[in-house]
């Protein structure tokens, strides 16, 4: 059995935490390279989702939103949805680990396009994996890190660094994602207001 200490088991321990209970938190992604986006945001998941974000991705300006009404999923900005569907069976994971493998610009991506997240169907601990756990070569005044290989679809993808608090919260990422067409760097910051690690009003 490995170590309590150990960086797989930490991640691991981690996504299984997160998925006990709601999770609240805002964010604040940057990214250049191949692909440059600013965003900010807010996303929750549980009995309801909501995601809203607003910056720039790819030369343009947007406002997204993601929310559930009952068994309804809707896209769209501000309170009018274009897309109206019913809620994906996986719609909590398929947020919550591309939140924690893949970091959320991914997701907002999606959104930008006009899809759902990611493998909302189900699949999304298949579709994504992290490997090659280990501890951060460079230490960070943000506390503990992790950092893993990701693997897309069975192809490696780049790597992250994820920076936990001392709670164990997740507050920073520092990414590469490798394209045919070059590497786009992103760094995403995390205020999680409200988790299975960090209770309501704590």
């Amino acid at each position: 059995m490995a170590p309590p200490n150990d960086p797989g088991t930490l991640f691991l321990e981690l996504e299984r935490r997160l998925a006990e209970g709601p999770l609240h938190l805002r964010f604040e992604v940057v990214a250049d390279g191949v692909v440059e986006a600013s965003w900010v945001g807010e996303l929750m998941v549980g009995p309801v989702v909501d995601l809203w974000a607003r910056g720039r991705f790819a030369g343009k300006d947007h406002v997204l939103r993601l929310w559930t009404e009952g068994d309804r999923l809707r896209i769209g900005s501000g309170e009018a949805p274009k897309i109206d569907l019913p809620r994906p069976a996986a719609l909590a994971p398929a947020l919550l680990l591309g939140w924690t493998r893949m970091g959320v610009l991914h997701n907002l991506a999606m959104l930008v396009g006009g899809a759902p997240p990611d493998h909302a169907a189900g699949g999304v601990e298949d579709w994504v994996q992290t490997v090659d756990h280990r501890r951060p070569t460079s230490p960070g005044s943000q506390g503990d890190g992790v950092t893993f290989g990701l693997v897309v679809g069975g192809e490696p993808s780049g790597e992250a660094t994820l920076w936990l608090d001392a709670r164990g919260t997740p507050v920073r990422r520092e990414q590469t994602v490798e394209f045919p067409e070059g590497v786009m760097r992103v760094v995403e910051r995390y205020e999680v207001l409200e988790s299975a690690l960090v209770p309501a009003g704590g």
